[in-house]
């Protein structure tokens, strides 16, 4: 399937050299995508592991896996794709494992094996329904329907997502690293 999903256009502030308040850099944010999982896209906007300082120079701190660290976050848009936008069936498995950790370092490790999306990390997830709809799938395999508008605290718990419609969702998400009990 063919990447249609739109730059973003991601504005940030910081300081000048004289110490004046400036935009510091005004572009587009590619999604991330990978053949492994067509039609998903990971726009990653702005990241941290260590607790920033601001003012700052509006440079973006490190933060290089896909989770963050506990007290990091991630700030992403993420799309996913109607679930019968199909796998392609001459899919390199090798390829596509080194090709999702190249681009999302550490995201497989908290995938289930069985590949049916259920995965569990030790963040709390503040997501926003842009645009479409999706469901959450839980442990008991109960679905928790939201729609554009809704909004959605996920306390790293087991869970899934699940797009039934015939259209992609939207999530504008903040992922917050926790420490697990």
């Amino acid at each position: 399937m063919e990447n249609n999903i739109s730059a973003i256009r991601r504005i940030v502030t910081g300081l000048d050299a004289n110490g004046k308040s400036s935009v510091i850099s005004d572009g587009r944010v590619e999604a991330r995508t990978a053949a492994a999982v067509p039609g998903y896209g990971w726009h990653r906007l702005w990241s941290w592991d260590e607790t920033p300082t601001v003012p700052n120079a509006g440079l973006e701190p490190s933060g290089p896996n896909h989770f963050p660290e506990p007290g990091g976050v991630r700030f992403i848009v993420f799309t996913v794709p109607p679930s019968s936008v199909p796998t392609p069936h001459d899919l390199d498995a090798e390829a596509a494992r080194f090709e999702l950790e190249e681009k999302f370092p550490g995201r497989a490790a908290h995938m289930e094996d069985h590949q049916t999306g259920l995965h569990t990390t030790a963040t709390i997830d503040l997501i926003y329904v842009a645009e479409g709809e999706i469901s959450l799938e839980l442990d008991d395999g109960r679905e928790v329907h939201l729609k554009m508008g809704d909004t959605l605290v996920q306390n790293g718990v087991r869970h899934a997502w699940r797009n039934h419609s015939a259209k992609p969702c939207t999530l504008v998400v903040t992922i917050v690293g926790a420490n697990r009990s």
